[in-house]
């Protein structure tokens, strides 16, 4: 829709921030057991990575430094293990 808009004026930029979802999956979560066919990334990422972020503020500790599982329950679930891998 942003890419639209910019196109619709000619100029401009558009970005997008803390979409729905990204496509953040490592090798091994996009594995599905069928032959020929990988898992989709639909999960919610960033929302998981601002949330261990924010816990990694509060608590005065590097994120990086942090071995975290955050899970969103929503309409959907994911699981994330920060800041390294998630499934969904």
């Amino acid at each position: 829709m942003a890419k639209r808009i910019v196109d619709a004026n000619g100029k401009g930029k558009a970005y997008v921030y803390d979409p729905i979802s990204v496509d953040q999956l490592n090798d091994i979560a996009r594995i599905s057991g069928l032959n020929g066919i990988e898992r989709k990334s639909v999960g919610h990422m960033l929302n998981s990575r601002a949330v261990a972020h924010k816990y990694a503020k509060d608590s005065n500790k590097p994120y990086n430094s942090l071995n975290l599982i955050v899970v969103h329950a929503g309409t959907g679930i994911t699981v994330t293990k920060t800041p390294t891998w998630s499934y969904d």
